[in-house]
């Protein structure tokens, strides 16, 4: 193979597109494990995800959802009209071209699943965790949300940068650690 070749499968093959997408995600997760290891804790109770999921957990993602959305809006509102610069209609760069039939499954499973429930055990549940012990809620709240953020601005997508959905993630990234605090788990996040 040449680099041309691997570039080609890893753009536009999407079972392979998705089995890259879920080795980083085990990766991520067993670097997780193993730094807790380290420190003598387990991934599940560590992270916040020792209980079972309840329909509670759902009810409150549901309703955080509705406050999210609510409050995108308006901040984005707000955006538009303070920084013209920034383009509120920018399109997030999804990876994924046209799939169609069963390429919907892995799609789905790499765009919704795999970064619902592996994005939380890193930021909310391993990063924001951590920096609360030892620092300020409000600035650790912040950090892991600004630290959140800047992984959406697609820095590798080729086009501009999209602040929009850096300021997208950045509030939902509060919403979802003030679910975690509510809960005390990490289910009504990755709800």
């Amino acid at each position: 193979f040449n680099p041309e070749d691997i570039q080609s499968m890893l753009t536009d093959n999407i079972y392979i597109q998705f089995f890259s997408i879920l080795s980083i995600e085990v990766i991520t997760l067993l670097l997780i494990a193993y730094t807790l290891k380290i420190k003598g804790a387990t991934l599940w109770k560590s992270v916040g995800l020792g209980a079972r999921p309840t329909l509670g957990n759902l009810g409150y993602s549901l309703l955080a959802y509705g406050a999210y959305f609510v409050a995108f809006i308006f901040i984005a509102v707000f955006v538009s009209w303070a920084i013209p610069a920034v383009d509120v209609e920018q399109a997030q760069q999804l990876g994924f071209d046209s799939p169609t039939g069963l390429e919907l499954i892995p799609v789905y499973l790499s765009l919704v699943v795999l970064p619902a429930f592996v994005e939380e055990v890193l930021f909310r549940g391993f990063l924001f965790q951590r920096l609360r012990a030892l620092i300020n809620l409000k600035f650790a709240i912040f950090i892991t949300s600004l630290i959140f953020s800047v992984a959406h601005l697609e820095f590798l997508s080729g086009g501009p940068l999209n602040y929009i959905a850096a300021i997208d993630t950045f509030i939902f990234s509060i919403f979802l650690i003030a679910l975690l605090l509510k809960t005390k788990t990490l289910w009504a996040s990755i709800f």
